[in-house]
């Protein structure tokens, strides 16, 4: 490549040898060029002792050095170079060099390289053997990529959504597009004792997994066995399942890597309950908690457990058991405590009582400071019970049902949107048919299911104004009772279990209210989930 423009070997030589000779506080290129020398110099050395063990001859010329002692490296007839250059593979021969030493020549380079490299790579491990009980490197090595876990929870990986409904025989997770089963889970195989009835308390889907909290109701009088089951997202596989103490299920939930479970005791004079903690990577009992109350709702929060009771609201601490602080209320029974809702550190409540005066049903929604437990703001009294309750946008919206001129079996509603600042109600909407379930919000839009109606015999899926309550659109559903609406995707999903057929659908609405699926159950649907 000598004679090419582009390439001039003396041109390069000459900036080299600049490079070397340079002052005595070189820059970056001084610095790679000298250090490039010594290299090259170790190596050659290595060569040397190489060749000479080989008994390849004595003349290796490697010992002469010739860049070491300045040599220019434009005087091309000292012998000097043409070692140099024959040492780097260039294709320059000595004067009287036969083609038949050349070749003997080429063979032994390799062969020395060869050895060489061997040489150099024992000495390394020989050295890391040696020293390494005396040396720690400041570098660690790059970790090594790890496949993914296919076969164990994985509460922080994606997984492609679908919407899951249990029902007295299934869990099934259907397309949120089309409303196929993507799989199928029968719960009865997840339970030891085979009864003509099971049914899904819970569905809570994270990561990679479906955690299902199921039971068999063994006989009227209230025996359960109940289990916790961890599913695969994608296939439906059991990753774990779970047998616990044989108590009524009433509420799970999954934080901070731990499944939470609050259980009823049956057949008690007074209340009694436990909450179980089980690691939700393999299913083991980490702790349990038993009280003197009925733990009926949870919620967790930075590190605490809020649970709706019988008594009242009691908060605590998720890792130790101990209460943090309480709001017992003695108003009436039955008691009921909604699902805390707890947004930018405040925790709403609405609890439920029969009024000791009239026998009526009656409720009143407090809002508490969660750390400190103080008391922001408490509603007045309401004409009916809360069942459930949503915090979107500044507001708590909620229904409440009445009886329609005396009518045991129509039902009329009110949806009411409060102030979340001051426990105010902003505004409130008659709506056909009771509206217990919570509301979905979405895009300023509220969708609520309504049972009953005016005539005791329709049910609806109803979109509101979020500031207004003004009525967007209402759509027909299947005589029965609904479970909370969900709104994902720009869908609002709702299921219905049928009171006279014991079967269920499920709908899947777009926004505007064009019916973009129904699916059909042959069992009755107890919980919905959409992830």
């Amino acid at each position: 490549m000598a004679d090419k423009e582009y390439f001039n070997p003396g041109i390069v030589d000459e900036q080299v040898d600049g490079l070397l000779q340079g002052n005595a506080t070189p820059g970056p290129e001084a610095r790679t060029a000298r250090e490039l020398q010594a290299l090259y110099q170790s190596d050659l050395q290595s060569l040397e002792r190489v060749w000479q063990r080989l008994d390849l001859g004595t003349d290796t010329g490697f010992g002469e050095r010739p860049w070491l002692n300045n040599v220019s490296h434009h005087d091309t007839s000292s012998p000097h170079l043409e070692r140099f250059r024959y040492v780097q593979g260039q294709h320059t021969q000595r004067k009287g060099t036969n083609s038949r030493l050349v070749l003997t020549r080429w063979f032994g380079l390799i062969a020395a390289v060869l050895v060489a490299a061997l040489l150099v790579g024992s000495l390394i491990a020989f050295l890391n053997i040696t020293g390494g009980s005396h040396h720690k490197s400041t570098i660690s090595p790059p970790p090594r990529p790890t496949a993914p876990v296919v076969n164990a929870p994985n509460l922080q990986v994606k997984t492609v959504s679908g919407v899951y409904v249990g029902d007295d025989q299934y869990l099934t997770k259907n397309d949120p597009l089309t409303g196929k089963i993507i799989w199928r889970y029968d719960i009865k195989s997840a339970t030891g004792v085979k009864t003509e009835y099971q049914k899904v308390y819970r569905i809570v889907p994270l990561g990679n997994t479906v955690f299902v909290l199921l039971a068999n109701i063994l006989d009227p009088a209230g025996a359960y066995e109940q289990r916790v089951v961890a599913l695969n997202a994608q296939t439906g596989a059991v990753f774990w399942h779970k047998s616990l103490p044989d108590r009524e299920p009433q509420d799970m939930i999954v934080a901070d890597g731990t499944v939470y479970v609050s259980t009823l005791v049956v057949n008690t004079p007074t209340d009694k309950s436990a909450i179980y903690a089980l690691d939700a990577s393999k299913g083991s009992i980490k702790k349990s908690y038993t009280f003197s109350f009925a733990s009926i709702t949870m919620t967790w929060y930075a590190g605490n457990l809020y649970m709706g009771t019988s008594r009242g609201l009691y908060v605590m601490n998720a890792h130790d058991g101990k209460i943090a602080w309480q709001d017992q209320i003695n108003v009436g029974n039955p008691f009921i405590v909604t699902r805390p809702q707890i947004v930018n550190g405040v925790v709403y409540v609405a609890f439920n009582y029969t009024s000791k005066e009239s026998g009526v049903m009656r409720s009143f929604i407090r809002a508490y400071h969660a750390q400190t437990g103080a008391n922001l703001w408490s509603t007045n009294e309401l004409s009916n019970q809360v069942y459930d309750m949503t915090v979107s946008n500044q507001k708590l919206y909620f229904g409440l049902m009445h009886f329609v001129d005396g009518n045991l079996h129509a039902f009329g509603g009110i949806m009411y949107a409060y102030n979340i600042q001051n426990g105010k109600p902003d505004w409130s909407r008659e709506i056909d048919g009771n509206a217990s379930a919570a509301p979905a919000i979405a895009n300023g839009v509220i969708y609520a299911p309504t049972y009953s109606g005016p005539q005791g015999k329709s049910c609806t899926i109803t979109a509101l104004d979020a500031s207004t309550g003004q009525l967007k659109w209402k759509k027909p559903l299947m005589f029965g009772l609904a479970i909370n609406p969900v709104v994902v995707n720009d869908q609002v999903y709702v299921a219905v279990f049928g009171i006279t057929s014991n079967t269920g659908k499920l709908y899947a609405y777009k926004l505007d209210g064009t019916l973009a699926w129904e699916a059909d159950h042959t069992q009755i649907v107890s919980m919905t989930a959409v992830a």
